[in-house]
């Protein structure tokens, strides 16, 4: 038995992604403070590279959820300049992101492992979102229809 997915319940008046958009907030609210705080940190540390890193990071993941959030409003099987630069947007923000990473924490394991998990992560999301069209229901980034029937089932 699949379940009827609304977006707004008529018994209650409510509106089902209202509750979604308070936990948005609350988690944006929480990675907010939480980089304010270690820039506040680094700073008392006089730790210019740590702030300019967490800078980046910040502005890098605003960048990269507004791209995933715009990439899936768009229809899932169409074809069109906007986008394939938004699935490059994704796979260049998250990049950045893991090997900004990768360069904080290199220096304190070994730099080999830490940059081939960087160079391997970035790869597969090149391929799932760059490469893999979808046109056989395979595509990585938005699922097979078969799939979503599998999870929305009770």
């Amino acid at each position: 038995m699949l379940r009827n997915h609304r977006r707004r319940n008529p018994a209650q008046g409510t509106c089902t992604s209202h509750k979604r958009s308070s936990k948005i907030s609350f988690t944006y609210y929480f990675f907010t403070f939480n980089m304010t705080c270690a820039f506040f940190r680094s700073y008392a540390e006089d730790d210019v590279s740590m702030m300019a890193f967490i800078v980046f990071i910040f502005l890098s993941f605003l960048v990269l959820d507004g791209s995933l959030k715009a990439f899936h409003r768009l229809p899932r099987r169409e074809k069109s300049p906007r986008k394939e630069a938004l699935k490059h947007a994704i796979w260049i923000s998250f990049s950045a992101i893991i090997f900004g990473f990768a360069f904080q924490i290199a220096p304190l394991v070994n730099k080999v492992l830490v940059f081939g998990i960087a160079v391997m992560t970035s790869a597969c999301l090149f391929y799932g979102y760059v490469v893999d069209d979808g046109v056989n229901g395979s595509c990585l980034c938005c699922g097979s229809d078969e799939e979503n029937k599998f999870f929305m089932l009770v």
